[in-house]
């Protein structure tokens, strides 16, 4: 039996009794006298049956910090990976600066001056404001963590008064910061480009704009949730998105308005296309891109019991079982399986699943690497693609001989050229319903 530390505080000093008894109205451990006395109106309970509810109650709290202290875990690695492709990102955007301003005349030689001056305070605003909340990430797990421990020790001590007197408050366990991590563009290459092949006053102009984008654009902020920068991806980024049935496999069912599809687990006569699925239970978008932005939502996600959305290079294998979901294979997709969330990287992510979930929306910045999932009745993020491949670069073969006895070899790789992307959507049999963006909401 482990030691009693103080038995002053388990008698009654008023009646000089044990404290054998609970009083659930009052929150207090109190005596027989006590409970027939002033207590005799309240729910009273043994200390014992009490500490046997409060052990389960410790364990669910624990289980609960664990929960938090993964979660945050999840949130820092996310924050970690979002500061190193944002590091990489503008690395890429200084080379392209620095080789665009080469070609230029010596007129616009202050704006190169200005622009790169204004990125760089805008990389060491942002690299203080990812310390700073990688640090209190940081501090919040620490927390976490002693709780943690301290609910260990409460779960194997047999000593019920210092459970019942011990046990940290609800709030001590559930408080949390919230924390939001957020991939900025700094500088719109693409835009750039297209500048330094027109005409000194065009490119003037055009200058102009990007620093002003610059400038305008906020620090990110400990408190910033993503109602904001969801809105702004609605309101500027979404597109309509149709279902292509000639890609369906024969047990998809597609809606007559291309908005649907369900899975009705019955192969279907349909021509055999090649742009058809035949094995794996898919269907892509009918709208593809190959640069840009876009954005689309689909819904009814919390009727399926399991399911897949997302985005993949139009050279996704559509014949056989030989469909791997990783980004390495051109695929970036989230996915339910058997009840559990998992974001398809390799080897898989499993993600927290939200029992609200019903709608993700799905964001691609093509220049930008970038694939992001929203929960949009959470409006957060759930998970994001980040350093996305989506361009491939071709063999290029060189042929000898004549026609009847030819010899041909890779001859070089050129530069990588821009393939289209387009979303991609497995359902279960409940139907699967591409929605319309409310923007700016």
């Amino acid at each position: 039996m482990e030691p009693v530390e103080s038995l002053k505080d388990r008698v009654c000093s008023k009646h000089n009794k044990l404290k054998d008894f609970f009083c659930r109205e009052d929150q207090m451990c109190i005596c027989a006298v006590c409970m027939k006395d002033e207590h005799a109106t309240h729910e009273t309970v043994a200390t014992q049956d009490e500490s046997v509810a409060r052990r389960a109650e410790v364990m669910r709290m624990k289980a609960k910090v664990d929960r938090d202290v993964s979660d945050k875990i999840t949130k820092e690695e996310m924050m970690q990976k979002s500061k190193r492709h944002r590091l990489l990102m503008m690395q890429k955007a200084k080379a392209e600066t620095e080789r665009c301003f080469g070609a230029l005349i010596s007129s616009i030689r202050l704006k190169k001056v200005e622009l790169m001056k204004l990125l760089e305070e805008k990389q060491e605003a942002a690299e203080r404001q990812e310390e700073e909340l990688i640090g209190r990430l940081q501090l919040e797990i620490d927390s976490k963590r002693r709780i943690g421990a301290k609910l260990e020790e409460l779960s194997n001590t047999k000593d019920d008064f210092q459970l019942l007197q011990e046990l940290p408050s609800a709030s001590s366990s559930s408080a949390s910061t919230s924390f939001d991590t957020k991939v900025q563009s700094f500088l719109q290459v693409e835009a750039l480009r297209t500048a330094v092949v027109k005409t000194e006053e065009t490119f003037n102009q055009q200058m102009e704009n990007i620093m002003m984008d610059l400038k305008g654009d906020k620090p990110m902020d400990s408190q910033t949730v993503f109602d904001d920068e969801l809105g702004r991806v609605q309101q500027q980024y979404a597109k309509t998105v149709t279902l292509d049935a000639n890609t369906a496999h024969p047990a998809l069912i597609v809606s007559p308005d291309r908005k649907q599809v369900m899975d009705g687990f019955q192969k279907r006569k349909v021509p055999d296309n090649v742009s058809r699925f035949d094995c794996l239970h898919y269907v892509l978008g009918n709208e593809g891109i190959s640069s840009g932005r876009f954005y689309y939502e689909v819904k009814s996600i919390s009727r399926q019991t399991g399911w897949e959305v997302g985005v993949v290079r139009e050279s996704v294998s559509k014949k056989g079982i030989n469909l791997s979901l990783s980004p390495e294979d051109g695929c970036w997709t989230l996915g339910l399986y058997w009840g559990q969330l998992q974001a398809n990287t390799n080897p898989p992510k499993i993600l927290s699943l939200s029992k609200d979930l019903d709608k993700i929306g799905v964001f691609v910045d093509y220049e930008g690497g970038l694939v992001s999932f929203y929960d949009i009745n959470a409006r957060a993020l759930i998970y994001s693609f980040t350093g996305c491949v989506f361009t491939v670069r071709p063999k290029v073969e060189e042929g000898f001989g004549n026609n009847l006895f030819q010899f041909r070899r890779p001859c070089c790789t050129v530069n990588s050229v821009n393939t289209k992307i387009y979303p991609i959507f497995r359902p279960s049999f409940y139907p699967l319903q591409i929605t319309a963006v409310s923007r700016g909401k």
